[in-house]
């Protein structure tokens, strides 16, 4: 069998012993994996920036939940890599490490003291490899096909006509984003000369959120830097990234506000007086001008390329934005400062949204009336009842678009103006 070219595969076992069999199905498919038996490792692998899988082996579910959160607990002022864990556990722990992959406190979990699938744990690597974005190389479909006596002719071309047209899919996807590279280099060159240039913002922010689900992130990677340092330099006219109706804030050198209670934020008003001078004896007058607060708003996204692109999008409004990256982070946030609104994706390193969700609404804190809306990559019915079940207001699908930020805001009664 030929060896797939990766060495993104850690083991944490503390006995390799009863793990022998797993090891070898490990080493024979995968070109190099990291066998480690301590926390200290653990915790080296996990800041390592390299993406990689961590398998965790244990007597229970719960010993491997706590090696895994221990060393995240560790590691709260560090960056820590992109990766996925996977719990091994024995066979009558099955429906409780069902519940915990549900509950997205792992990423899989197998059936491994003693195993009964050999090759179960070489699926479960591939396929989260895939989902960080690291693809090997794998056999050709012919190679498979072909080989197969049993086959009956019939299920061999439509297997073969069926991978043919995924592979031009792929092969179309990958085309489309040369031509973006390109159209950026284009649009770079223009401005460099102080031409005018043309950027569909909207189709590059398309291609740009698939960096997840495809196996082609570093080339998406590469795409996505060189875009968010044009959009810093092309972005005057910004009806394509953002578009508000309110008037633009004004600026103000000196001020002295007053308040004026009111029964709702948007007519709250704060008087500002100006003192202009006519000469060095000059008398002053003054000048009102209504202005609405500042919204302050969360976000909540691992996700580093979606954040960037959000916040891109966000940076246009007169917003007070703070972000997170992790559960951990959000959480001491949230007991920390009251905000207006909350983004919140599911998926974080550390936790899940729904348990976030859920402590923010019971625990009775100062964002217990906080409107929570969950982040999600697709229209999941399940993990959307998920969130609403644990307090979220409503879902928005990514990447994010003007209307939907204006219509949220407008939802919330929540004031939205230029900067």
């Amino acid at each position: 069998m030929d060896r797939v070219n990766f060495e993104h595969i850690v083991l944490y076992t503390n006995d390799q012993e009863n793990d022998r069999l797993l090891i070898s199905v490990l080493i024979r498919h995968f070109s190099r994996i990291h066998v480690i038996k301590s926390n200290t490792e653990l915790i080296e692998q996990i800041k390592q920036s390299t993406p990689k899988v961590i398998l965790v082996a244990a007597e229970t579910l719960q010993e491997t939940l706590l090696i895994y959160y221990e060393a995240i607990e560790e590691l709260q002022a560090v960056e820590i890599c992109e990766h996925a864990v996977v719990s091994l556990i024995p066979k009558h722990q099955e429906k409780e490490a069902y519940e915990a992959y549900r509950s997205g406190i792992i990423n899989d979990y197998l059936i491994a003291r003693p195993m009964y699938e050999i090759h179960r744990a070489i699926i479960i690597c591939t396929h989260l490899l895939r989902e960080i974005g690291l693809k090997g190389k794998y056999r050709k479909v012919e190679e498979f096909v072909n080989v197969q006596e049993n086959y009956s002719s019939h299920i061999k071309e439509i297997v073969l006509r069926g991978a043919q047209r995924k592979k031009d899919l792929e092969h179309d996807f990958e085309l489309s984003l040369e031509e973006i590279d390109k159209s950026l280099d284009k649009a770079e060159s223009h401005l460099a000369n102080k031409k005018s240039a043309e950027l569909d913002v909207t189709s590059l922010k398309k291609i740009l959120s698939f960096i997840r689900s495809n196996e082609i992130r570093p080339a998406l990677l590469k795409l996505q830097s060189k875009a968010l340092h044009l959009l810093e330099l092309v972005v005057t006219d910004v009806s394509n990234v953002a578009s508000v109706a309110e008037t633009p804030l004004p600026e103000e050198e000196e001020a002295t506000v007053t308040h004026k209670k009111s029964a709702t934020v948007s007519d709250t008003k704060y008087t500002y007086n100006r003192l202009y001078s006519e000469s060095k004896t000059a008398s002053a007058s003054s000048l009102e001008i209504e202005i609405p607060i500042v919204p302050k708003m969360l976000i909540v996204e691992d996700d580093h390329i979606s954040l960037n692109l959000t916040i891109m999008l966000l940076r246009t409004y007169a917003i007070e934005l703070d972000t997170s990256l992790s559960g951990r982070m959000a959480l001491d946030l949230l007991s920390k400062k009251k905000y207006d609104v909350i983004l919140m994706d599911i998926n974080l390193p550390d936790t899940n949204g729904f348990y976030i969700i859920n402590h923010v609404n019971k625990t009775n804190g100062i964002n217990s009336s906080t409107p929570i809306v969950m982040l999600t990559g697709n229209k999941n019915k399940s993990s959307v009842q998920q969130a609403v079940t644990a307090g979220a207001k409503g879902y928005i699908i990514k990447p994010l678009y003007k209307e939907s930020i204006v219509k949220l805001f407008k939802k919330y009664d929540i004031p939205l103006h230029l900067r």
